[in-house]
């Protein structure tokens, strides 16, 4: 399985996932066709849940998301935790700006929808 990058930019995550099971979401999420963005991400991350590293980490690093990407990145933690539910390990890292608590409750607000332990991790307002 090859890796999959999407280079970030104004609009568009930084998109890194691996098969060692390193993956990471990076910026800013505001793509006119969140969907275009999307589908490949979510074809590979269902391809890698049949045959998943046996950690998996998942660093979400976003500073801003829009409504139709928030669709999305709930699909995206469905599929982890899919993995997690098959007994593998997984490692779930939210980070958001320490002064920004619209951020830490989306965080929050995925972890208790699809009941999953998420370490939140705040950014210091200085970075």
């Amino acid at each position: 399985m090859e890796k999959f990058y999407l280079t970030g930019t104004d609009i568009s995550p930084e998109i890194s996932l691996e098969q060692n099971g390193n993956l990471i979401l990076k910026g800013t999420s505001i793509p006119e066709n969140s969907e275009e963005v999307y589908r490949p991400v979510l074809a590979w991350l269902r391809n890698y849940a049949s045959h998943p590293s046996p950690i998996t980490t998942l660093e979400v690093q976003l500073d801003y998301f829009n409504t139709s990407s928030s669709k999305f990145l709930l699909e995206i933690l469905r599929i982890i935790k899919q993995i997690q539910d098959s007994n593998k390990t997984v490692s779930i890292k939210w980070y958001y700006y320490s002064d920004d608590p619209d951020m830490m409750e989306s965080g929050q607000d995925f972890m208790d929808i699809l009941e999953l332990n998420m370490e939140m991790i705040a950014i210091p307002e200085d970075n």
